[in-house]
């Protein structure tokens, strides 16, 4: 018989007794009687099996890992943006009335290709008088020219007065500036002609349009916005202490997210000689190969050198827990998760410079520590830590 039956049937019977005890004496006597029933149920109860009894939690599980001291390369990291190598907003030098714009947001497009083409008709009807007029003016001036010399031939026959020949004189040279100046304006007429035609100044992508055909647009009205990026600049932000660090022409590691997992290799290009003064920091730019895969305004993360190379204690990330602003990590000892605060350094591919607060050879939880308590027995799983550096 189960210990669950076993209760229901001992609670069943105290109360069919309870019942004729009270039925039969009377209340002087019934006091007495119930308290001995009492007793008796209470010890007619079967007691628990050990299998129902509560059991104790296991151990949670933890990784490990050994501090040690290594080879240590300070590096900081710095979220920015990318930008465009070159941003243009394009604008038409000459007024005029759109009839073709061929442009489109997201077309790619070489230089001295046709973003939009203004109405240019008259303008060529007035280059074709332009042209007439200076031919004119140069078949009068050939003429000039010869009669001038016919009558400087004539003169010492006296066959012309000094006076004709002072008008003939005259005339020529009349003709002969009247020839650049026809020349001066036919150029002019030229270079409106050829501004009806908004070209565009680089390589680059079109990102927005910024007109339509039928519209009139003025002179230095916008077209189109273009930017370039056969490659692209990244620009963060580096704190005062660490600006001593960052040198033109340095390698700098730039992560995009948005294009790739790996990290791009860039060079920094620029270092502003202002920095913000409330935030203590200074415009840094690199600029980057493009791939293809990178555009504007994608999230960038940079990763560059923040001193010399040296020997140091090293520790995970995963290991560190802040609170409070503080550092902690939990190291095991026998079997036990002891928390202790950390000084830590710069950072270094996911490790941690230890600066105080641990000694090499001390085992930290780098995994399952988010839960611990202070003194908390703990299982360890995965390879030994000796085994896990062997390997």
């Amino acid at each position: 018989m189960s210990s669950v039956e076993g209760l229901a049937r001992s609670r069943l019977a105290f109360r069919r007794a309870r019942f004729n005890v009270l039925r039969m004496r009377p209340s002087s006597c019934r006091a007495p009687l119930l308290a001995s029933f009492l007793c008796i149920a209470f010890l007619a109860v079967p007691p628990r099996s050990p299998d129902v009894q509560a059991q104790a939690p296991p151990p949670p599980p933890v990784g490990v890992e050994t501090v040690a001291e290594g080879d240590f390369a300070p590096t900081s990291t710095a979220i920015g943006a990318t930008e465009p190598r070159r941003t243009s907003v394009v604008a038409a030098s000459i007024e005029g009335y759109v009839i073709e714009y061929p442009a489109r947001e997201g077309a790619t497009v070489k230089r001295g290709d046709i973003l939009a083409h203004l109405r240019d008709d008259i303008l060529a009807q007035e280059i074709r008088g332009a042209e007439s007029a200076l031919l004119e003016v140069k078949e009068w001036h050939s003429k000039a020219r010869k009669d001038l010399e016919r009558r400087r031939q004539l003169i010492g026959k006296d066959a012309v007065t000094q006076k004709e020949l002072d008008a003939a004189e005259t005339e020529e040279r009349a003709l002969a500036h009247r020839i650049p100046r026809a020349e001066a304006e036919l150029e002019v007429l030229k270079l409106n002609f050829e501004k009806k035609k908004v070209k565009a100044p680089f390589d680059g992508q079109v990102v927005r349009e910024l007109t339509e055909v039928g519209q009139w647009v003025a002179a230095g009205g916008q077209v189109v916005r273009l930017v370039d990026l056969s490659s692209v600049f990244v620009r963060f932000n580096v704190p005062e202490r660490q600006i001593r660090f960052v040198k033109e022409g340095q390698s700098v590691l730039v992560t995009v997210d948005a294009a790739r997992p790996e990290p791009y290799e860039g060079k920094v290009v620029s270092i502003a000689g202002e920095g913000d003064a409330s935030a203590r920091t200074f415009p840094v730019r690199v600029e980057i190969p493009n791939d293809g895969a990178l555009r504007a305004g994608m999230t960038s993360s940079s990763r560059f050198a923040q001193g010399t190379p040296r020997k140091a204690l090293l520790v995970s990330k995963d290991a560190l827990i802040l609170e409070g602003g503080r550092s902690f990590v939990f190291v095991v000892t026998d079997g036990a998760a002891q928390k202790k605060p950390v000084e830590t350094g710069a950072e270094q591919d996911g490790k941690v410079e230890v600066l105080r607060g641990l000694a090499a050879g001390e085992k930290v939880v780098v995994r399952g520590n988010e839960r611990l308590q202070p003194g908390a027995p703990v299982r360890l799983v995965g390879p030994p830590p000796a085994e896990a550096n062997r390997h």
